[in-house]
């Protein structure tokens, strides 16, 4: 959370300022949370100071008299009584029923998560052979989300050994088109392939070896940073696990708990593991963000040498104009519907 991430990171955060990072997530957090609040008391404050009110004991004896005044005293005694008896259990049915509203807001919640489509498990049970001339492309390429078309008829073949810049605009599609470029988005029309096969087809327990997608803020796992970076090469050395940190730009011991580590070194983190992978092909959602402009320069110098001497295929979403500028390649999404800026990107690059 970014609370968390604040926490964790308060030395960083308050040597160099809370332009960015942990601190300006922190912030805005901060700030969503307040408006949230002020807006929920606004709504409820008035009618509960009203209801409190009227049921304190003053007010309970006064209407119990005023309904029962005639009624002989043992009768008005016992009904006096039961209305001062029933304002604590009637106060609590009011807090009962915010969580009825919020059992109702989770089974909403819940019964969105069951009706998500379910991801093609794959049945090719190797890794297509790769060579430095294998392509990952998309075909008239069509997502859609919520009966949205967030991609809409794209066209495109990544180059090899290259790095390509995926830009636009918040809500162009960038990270859903990410999703699909490593299947865990359903196409409604056209194709993702990668050596000639359709990536849906590849076993999803063997898909990681081809094609590997890092998301933004990437999480990590409550052990070691040895343990996570592990999970990209467990057979490599701590030297080489060493070695991996360095070219992510971080500088850690391999023993420290990962869980303790601030958002940007996380990210970081998640980085080494790409310099370790074995898949032919990377996907890089917003690797940079909680990165200063100096490191992110370093960083994207790393992966740029990473994909020419290894001939790795990496795909990049940004919204950095540096990074962008910089990549070997460029596709732009400028809208939700970006048919056109995909198309004339595909033009200009002869895929």
């Amino acid at each position: 959370t970014a609370v968390d991430d604040y926490a964790r990171g308060i030395h960083v955060c308050r040597i160099y300022g809370a332009q960015t990072g942990a601190a300006a997530d922190y912030a805005e957090s901060t700030a969503r949370f307040t408006r949230g609040m002020q807006e929920r008391v606004r709504l409820v404050a008035t009618p509960a100071a009203v209801a409190v009110a009227l049921m304190q004991a003053t007010a309970t004896f006064a209407i119990a008299y005023a309904v029962g005044y005639r009624w002989d005293a043992t009768t008005l005694a016992a009904t006096i009584l039961f209305s001062l008896a029933i304002v604590t259990p009637a106060l609590r049915l009011g807090h009962g029923l915010d969580y009825v509203a919020a059992g109702r807001a989770a089974a909403v919640r819940l019964a969105a998560a069951l009706d998500e489509p379910t991801l093609p498990a794959g049945e090719a049970l190797t890794v297509p052979a790769s060579s430095p001339s294998d392509r990952l492309e998309i075909v008239d390429l069509t997502v859609m989300i919520a009966d949205r078309r967030v991609v809409d008829g794209v066209t495109h073949a990544f180059r090899p050994a290259a790095i390509t810049a995926i830009t636009g605009p918040s809500g162009a599609g960038k990270s859903t088109l990410l999703k699909a470029l490593a299947g865990f988005e359903i196409p409604e029309l056209g194709t993702v392939r990668y050596a000639g096969q359709s990536v849906v087809t590849i076993d999803e327990n063997l898909r990681p070896q081809s094609i590997l997608l890092t998301p933004q803020g990437a999480d990590v796992l409550p052990a070691t940073v040895r343990e996570n970076i592990a999970l990209a090469a467990p057979d490599a050395t701590d030297a080489e696990y060493t070695a991996a940190l360095r070219r992510a730009q971080i500088d850690i011991s391999l023993d420290t708990d990962a869980t303790s580590l601030s958002g940007g070194e996380r990210q970081r983190v998640g980085l080494a593991r790409v310099f370790l992978s074995p898949a032919a092909v990377l996907l890089l959602d917003e690797p940079t963000s909680a990165l200063d402009d100096r490191t992110a320069a370093e960083l994207l110098k790393e992966l740029r040498h990473f994909a020419h001497a290894e001939g790795k295929t990496i795909v990049i979403v940004t919204h950095d104009p540096a990074l962008a500028d910089d990549a070997d390649d460029r596709l732009d999404l400028d809208s939700p519907n970006s048919h056109n800026a995909a198309s004339r990107n595909a033009a200009l690059t002869g895929a």
